[in-house]
C-alpha cells in the first residue's frame, strides 16, 4: 500500500537534512474501495494513541491503516505496524543526522497519509 524512501547524500547535503519519505498509493482493492464508502465516524483513540477521546475519524480508513486481519491477503501485521517499525528503523539508522519525514498519498493514500502523520506526531518518533 505504501513506498518508503530516504534521500540520497548528495539530496540531503543540497536540502540540509536526510529525508524519509512515506508515500502511500490510492485505491486500488474491492476491500479498499469498501473502506472509502465506510462513512460512519470512529474514536480514533481506540487505534492510536490521541489524548483528547473526542477525536474521531472515517472508520474505513483507520480500519485500512490500523487492522491486523488479513483481509487483503497479503501480510498479516497493519499497515501502521510496518509503516513505524520502518519509519523506527531508519530513525535509528539515520539518529546522527538530522531527519525530517515527509508524507503523501492520493485518494486512500491520502488518508493513510494524514493518519500516519497524526500518528507519528502523537507517539512522538520524530522528536
Amino acid at each position: 500500500m505504501g513506498y518508503v524512501d530516504v534521500s540520497d547524500d548528495e539530496t540531503t547535503k543540497r536540502v540540509g537534512r536526510r529525508d524519509i519519505v512515506i508515500a502511500w498509493r490510492g485505491t486500488v482493492t474491492h476491500v479498499e474501495w469498501v473502506a472509502n464508502h465506510q462513512n460512519y465516524l470512529k474514536h480514533i483513540y481506540e487505534d492510536i494513541p490521541c489524548p483528547d477521546n473526542d477525536v474521531r475519524v472515517e472508520a474505513g480508513f483507520l480500519d485500512m491503516y490500523t487492522d491486523q486481519k488479513n483481509k487483503d491477503g497479503y501480510c498479516k501485521y497493519s499497515a501502521r505496524e510496518q509503516v513505524l517499525g520502518e519509519l523506527k528503523r531508519l530513525l535509528v539508522k539515520y539518529s546522527n543526522e538530522e531527519v525530517s519525514v515527509t508524507l503523501t498519498g492520493h485518494n486512500l493514500g491520502s488518508a493513510m497519509a494524514m493518519l500516519s502523520a497524526f500518528d507519528i506526531a502523537e507517539t512522538r518518533l520524530n522528536v
